[in-house]
């Protein structure tokens, strides 16, 4: 693999310029301890607000018993600059699985964010007029890009920092350069028990993650134990994917205070390739829409008005009118020839020229079992009109003769070559 190769696949792609996202990195500071006998389980939720209101978008992974997070999990944002995108950041204190204590909530908008020195703000987390802690945000433009890295790491004669009768229980922290504003937290392996020479288990990450799809970019491996809620430093060191891609180094030196503690080594490595829909349909990909409708009983008699299948008089669409112009108005647009096989399931059909008394599990919705085709969604929109007044609703749900008839469509399509 070429140095030029690993350059390329970073730049950023024009047809998204216009939308561009950005990554939102939390941390916290010296937040209130919400527990007794541990210390607070935080967790940041973010709302965005629409129309006044503030909607739920995304959480971080639940920290134990830290108050002073680094939370690994970000959120990735549409940016519009000529948008003011209300934010409003929660912190929450897990306790269990129907446990929980709110913290405080602050309230920002993504351009302050964005716009702020070093693309880094610190505001403070406030209950009821207390102030809670500090919520650190920093921010970067994602850099499109479709890689995925696999690492298996391995420490080798870790130094030892639980004491003369304790050990080590290593774990590793990665983080990537922010700018002038540090680093900030991408991924965190599991703790082993008790080794100087742990293996971690196999784990992938977004190279887009890792270093924003910069392969010269530093990335910091950190080693801690943990004992308890505490965590203990043994060493950390720098590497970047272009030393182990080109380079192929595998092995690197710790250091604590400029003191050796050990080695990290990279047992597995790869980098893999994963093209996005777009560049698909770009190398010539083309979609074959199949449309299959549930005719089971406990969608309701479509001559009562509650009914999923309620046939209107006065042209608004049932909810399964809805669905299917809401789906196949975007996945047509992929289908070359707009020619689209329309199936039922879970009915009786009652066609004039097919009809029977036994529950069908996949037939043609056109009443023509030689010819389920219909053209484009003005044909499976009446078609579907004409079925339901066809089809005896029944039972049960069965979807593997649906999913049969679907794999030899797929089968005849690509013995055609299309």
């Amino acid at each position: 693999m070429q140095k030029e190769k690993l350059q390329s696949r970073s730049t950023t792609v024009n047809l998204f310029e216009e939308q561009e996202k950005v990554e939102i990195f939390v941390s916290c500071r010296k937040l209130k301890n919400m527990d007794y006998f541990s210390l607070t389980d935080p967790q940041i939720r973010l709302y965005i607000e629409k129309n006044g209101e503030y909607y739920f978008h995304d959480q971080t992974e639940k920290i134990q018993d830290n108050l002073n997070p680094n939370f690994t999990k970000s959120f990735v944002l549409d940016y519009h600059f000529e948008v003011k995108q209300k934010l409003k950041f929660s912190v929450i204190d897990i306790d269990g699985p129907n446990s929980e204590e709110f913290v405080g909530e602050c309230f920002t908008s993504l351009g302050e964010i964005v716009g702020a020195r070093n693309q880094t703000s610190i505001f403070n987390i406030e209950h009821k007029g207390k102030k809670n802690g500090k919520l650190v945000v920093q921010c970067e433009k994602v850099t499109i890009n479709n890689s995925k890295a696999f690492f298996e790491i391995q420490g080798l004669n870790l130094k030892n920092v639980g004491g003369c009768f304790g050990s080590n229980n290593p774990f590793v922290r990665f983080y990537r350069t922010a700018g002038d504003s540090g680093w900030v937290s991408v991924h965190k392996t599991e703790v082993t028990k008790g080794t100087k020479n742990p293996i971690f288990k196999l784990f992938e990450i977004k190279t887009q993650k890792l270093c924003n799809g910069d392969y010269h970019r530093p990335i910091k491996a950190t080693f801690y134990s943990q004992k308890g809620y505490k965590e203990k430093l043994i060493g950390e060191c720098e590497f970047t994917i272009d030393q182990l891609v080109n380079s192929k180094q595998r092995e690197f030196n710790l250091n604590n205070q400029g003191k050796p503690a050990g080695k990290m080594k990279i047992g597995k490595f790869d980098l893999r390739e994963e093209p996005a829909f777009l560049d698909y349909i770009r190398g010539g990909l083309q979609l074959s829409v199949v449309a299959a409708i549930d005719f089971t009983g406990s969608n309701g008699v479509p001559t009562q008005p509650n009914s999923l299948h309620a046939i209107k008089y006065d042209g608004t669409l049932n909810e399964y009118q809805k669905a299917l112009r809401g789906c196949l108005d975007i996945l047509l647009n992929y289908d070359y020839d707009q020619k689209i096989p329309i199936f039922g399931f879970g009915g009786k059909p009652k066609f004039p020229q097919f009809s029977s008394n036994q529950t069908n599990h996949c037939f043609a919705c056109t009443g023509d079992p030689s010819n389920p085709w219909v053209h484009g969604l003005d044909g499976i929109m009446q078609t579907y009109s004409h079925a339901i007044s066809n089809v005896e609703l029944a039972g049960p749900t069965l979807f593997a003769p649906l999913i049969s008839e679907a794999m030899k469509l797929a089968l005849t399509h690509k013995q055609k070559g299309s």
